[in-house]
């Protein structure tokens, strides 16, 4: 009794080398994707009021990750729990109130709702970064 197996039209073996550059490739490309996936739920006006662009402008990727700098990004993700303002480098601080100027020694902030855009969506998200990936992936084990 004899049980011969015949490989058909496979392509050549990948060397651990190819298998990680093309992992990598896929991952900056479904970095990529979760980024204009951000980008396009606050342009669509699901997330918080822009009104300078900063923090939309400041959402990048670098090689897998997607990411922000800005220091206020988590209080608009999250939103803040009522909390007192004091001035820092002055003696009072300063701002407009029907375009009078006020100073106060400090202020009690009532706290700020949470506006989701980052972890936003995440299931639907992770879904489509995940097709992207695997889609990704496959071209570039094909030779690109």
């Amino acid at each position: 009794m004899r049980i011969t197996i015949r490989a058909g039209k496979l392509p050549p073996v990948l060397n651990l080398r190819e298998i990680e550059e093309a992992k990598e490739v896929a991952l900056r490309q479904a970095a990529s994707k979760y980024k204009k996936m951000v980008l396009d739920y606050i342009d669509e006006g699901k997330a918080f009021k822009n009104r300078t662009e900063t923090l939309r402008n400041s959402i990048m990727t670098a090689g897998n990750k997607v990411f922000t700098r800005v220091k206020y990004a988590p209080f608009v993700e999250f939103g803040t729990r009522p909390h007192v303002i004091k001035p820092r480098r002055k003696k009072a601080l300063r701002f407009v109130i029907d375009g009078k100027e006020v100073f106060a020694m400090k202020v009690n902030h009532p706290g700020s709702k949470p506006y989701p855009f980052f972890y936003a969506e995440m299931e639907k998200r992770a879904k489509e970064v995940g097709k992207e990936f695997l889609k990704a992936f496959i071209k570039e084990l094909k030779g690109g």
